[in-house]
């Protein structure tokens, strides 16, 4: 039996590919838009509102077809191991062990997708895609939904995660209203934040197809599901395999106003404008785009005034170059270009991914902070480049300057109309540029070179 759509609320909702509204072509129940005749989908009614459409579906079941053919590979490798002449008895049970494990994972990740109606099949356009990131966060599953009890009931990493943002709340003493977790993961932390701080509603939104398909699972449906942790290096005293039950609190007063949202971070269903809060949960170092691009994004979502929480650390990958890993402070420097006010900061070293099943220990240093969007029409700080030129996202000034002789400058400078951004600008030429060429890198290079120079 079909599960019904859980949508939220409609006036916070556009297509993701127009932006289009539920007055202007967006047709909620159908999960289509009229305007862009883009078509959407769901699954055990968790809407997938994707700006491709059902293409996201068509990828999402590619790599689940991909994952459980390279599963296979694996187990036949592993397999070739276990006839080895010097492979003492105990070794022997220990690998038949954990191969069966492993399998068991397997058909605990069948379990949940089987559930949520995600069939694997593999399209040709992306068989040779890499599938190795549908369980890259595997262990927040776990660290989410099944260890706090064997860690700790009182005192694990989902009660300091709440604690940190509960403090950052507390400070701004304002209600959340409606709050969009950008990048929710498996989502414990959203849920807890919906039952413990009272936001009208809740949106976890986040990409990764296992995910949010649990969290929405485990949540909305409240349907509990087991899953197997295999350990892989030997630990005195902790069993290296642990089959898990994971579970969400119950809360029927609290859940009609949660949603799990399968969507993209940088073109939400999302009404701009529409949100009071927005949290972003590990979230500034992982996204796959720099922080000035966050900041806009973050901007564009809130409604004026709305507030923008940050918890996690800054660790960035090995494809973000020096330049782009940006520090606290200059992140906050940014952020306060962009008219942000900073109302609470706070940093604290904290363990992370603590399993029960080991006895390392991971640390990483957390910063949370939360800071008040502009106000319309509100004067920008003074900097050097200009606030619009450091975020591109921010209406250029009327500018002043002499009325240049060069025909392309006379252009540009044509298009400032107070309104406009260096992204609207470039936008509006990119198509008559060469595909070589980067029409923001241009326009930001024109006005820094030409129109601000000496």
């Amino acid at each position: 039996m079909k599960t019904s759509l859980r949508l939220p609320p409609q006036y916070l909702l556009a297509c993701p590919q127009c932006g289009a509204d539920a007055d202007s072509g967006l047709q909620l129940q159908e999960q289509r838009c009229e305007q862009c005749s883009q078509e959407f989908f769901d699954i055990a009614g968790m809407p997938c509102w994707f700006s491709v459409g059902k293409a996201q579906l068509t990828l999402w079941q590619s790599l689940y077809g991909l994952a459980l053919q390279q599963a296979e590979r694996n187990f036949a490798l592993a397999e070739q191991e276990l006839p080895l002449y010097d492979l003492p008895p105990r070794a022997r049970v220990r690998m038949q062990q954990m191969q069966q494990a492993n399998r068991q994972i397997i058909n605990d990740v069948k379990q949940l997708m089987d559930s949520v109606g995600l069939e694997a099949k593999i399209a040709p356009e992306f068989a040779n895609y890499d599938a190795s990131r549908m369980l890259q966060y595997f262990e927040l599953l776990l660290r989410d939904w099944a260890w706090d009890e064997a860690v700790s009931p009182l005192d694990n990493e989902n009660k300091r995660e709440l604690k940190r943002v509960r403090q950052a709340v507390e400070k701004v003493a304002a209600p959340l209203g409606h709050t969009l977790i950008m990048g929710a993961g498996a989502a414990r932390l959203s849920w807890e934040i919906h039952c413990e701080l009272n936001p009208s509603s809740t949106l976890a939104l986040d990409t990764n197809p296992v995910l949010i398909s649990a969290a929405h699972r485990l949540v909305a449906l409240q349907n509990p599901w087991q899953l197997t942790e295999v350990h892989p290096n030997p630990q005195i005293n902790h069993e290296p395999v642990h089959r898990w039950t994971l579970v969400a609190k119950a809360n029927e007063e609290k859940l009609p106003t949660w949603f799990a949202l399968a969507a993209n971070a940088w073109s939400p269903p999302i009404k701009s404008g529409s949100i009071d809060t927005i949290v972003t949960p590990w979230f500034i170092d992982v996204n796959g785009k720099e922080i000035r691009t966050l900041i806009a994004q973050v901007q564009k979502l809130l409604k004026p005034g709305g507030l923008w929480i940050n918890t996690g650390p800054l660790l960035y990958g090995t494809d973000i170059s020096p330049t782009r890993r940006y520090t606290t402070e200059e992140i906050r420097e940014l952020t306060e270009l962009a008219g942000f006010e900073f109302c609470y900061e706070n940093v604290e070293i904290s363990p992370y991914l603590k399993t029960p099943l080991s006895a390392q220990l991971r640390t990483e240093q957390v910063w949370t902070f939360a800071a008040r969007a502009p106000q319309p029409n509100q004067p920008l700080p003074k900097s050097n480049p200009p606030a619009w030129i450091l975020l591109p996202h921010l209406p250029i000034p009327t500018l002043n300057i002499p009325p240049p002789n060069d025909p392309t400058l006379q252009h540009l400078l044509s298009l400032v109309d107070g309104k406009r951004s260096i992204n609207d600008i470039a936008n509006l030429i990119a198509s008559n540029l060469d595909k070589d060429q980067n029409a923001l890198h241009l326009v930001q290079a024109v006005f820094v070179e030409y129109l601000l120079g000496p």
